[in-house]
């Protein structure tokens, strides 16, 4: 007797959202595109920590500056982390100018 054709499982792309969402080239990972993925998550956390360096490893809050604050939410589980690490911490009052 010959054996049923293995039909792979399409990922679900709601779950790809959500997981690259929360750690950036993740969800690339979880549907397949592995390379792909690794490539987004080496530029993005570059980018990410080049970003810390430039604000002397500070996040960017609500308080601070409302409008940086909602650009910076798209970077998902990096933005909570650095918002509890920096919670915290004694900052300058620094006043942005456009």
């Amino acid at each position: 007797m010959k054996d049923a054709p293995i039909i792979p499982r399409r990922p679900d792309l709601v779950v790809a959202l959500l997981l690259g969402w929360l750690i950036p080239g993740l969800g690339h990972v979880y549907v397949g595109r592995v390379a792909k993925g690794f490539f987004f998550f080496g530029i993005l956390m570059t980018t990410f920590v080049a970003g810390l360096w430039l604000a002397d490893y500070r996040g960017v809050r609500w308080e601070d500056h409302p409008f940086y604050f909602v650009g910076q939410f798209g970077s998902g589980l990096t933005l909570l982390l650095m918002t509890f690490a920096t919670s915290e911490a004694p900052r300058p009052i620094v006043h942005i100018e456009w």
